[in-house]
């Protein structure tokens, strides 16, 4: 799709497909571009009905994720219906802001929050092998009986020492 545009655009300097300014300063749209702008509404209508079906069968964690990218699609969708109607207006650009403002503030936010679960989660089973560690270092070396330090423990300190 971009590079197709990039294609249409370049054909709009020399032959006014997409769109073209008259004598007095006044835009016109073209065919090729209400063409792109169904096919873009098509896109995110497309990307929506999938993001939406696809969000019953996922886990908790994901149903967010995909209810926010299909959000986005309808909203995208929209705007691009009204800009078709109303060229100069800066709809399409406040569509990608608003959606990519929820992305940021539901996905990553998330992603993050998740992230921050394994993290701790990791050091908990950290701290609690290095207890454990500690315990077995602790029988290794202490008489079960009478508490006191066994020859290899008072041994193997010296040798750490020295």
């Amino acid at each position: 799709m971009f590079c197709s545009e990039l294609v249409i655009l370049a054909v709009n300097f020399f032959i006014p497909i997409q769109f073209w300014f008259d004598e007095n300063g006044v835009y016109h749209a073209g065919n090729a571009r209400n063409i792109t702008l169904l096919l873009q509404i098509l896109l995110f209508v497309l990307t929506s009905i999938y993001t939406f079906t696809i969000k019953a069968n996922t886990e908790i964690a994901t149903k967010r994720l995909r209810r926010t990218v299909g959000f986005f699609g309808i909203e995208m969708a929209v705007l691009i219906i009204v800009q078709l109607f109303y060229p100069l207006l800066p709809l399409y650009s406040i569509g990608f802001l608003i959606s990519s403002c929820l992305l940021h503030s539901f996905v990553v936010e998330d992603e993050k929050t998740e992230y921050l679960k394994t993290l701790e989660e990791t050091l908990r089973r950290e701290k609690e092998k290095s207890d454990e560690l500690g315990t077995a270092k602790r029988k290794i070396y202490t008489d079960p009986l009478t508490g006191v330090k066994k020859q290899t423990g008072v041994f193997r300190r010296r040798a750490k020492a020295g």
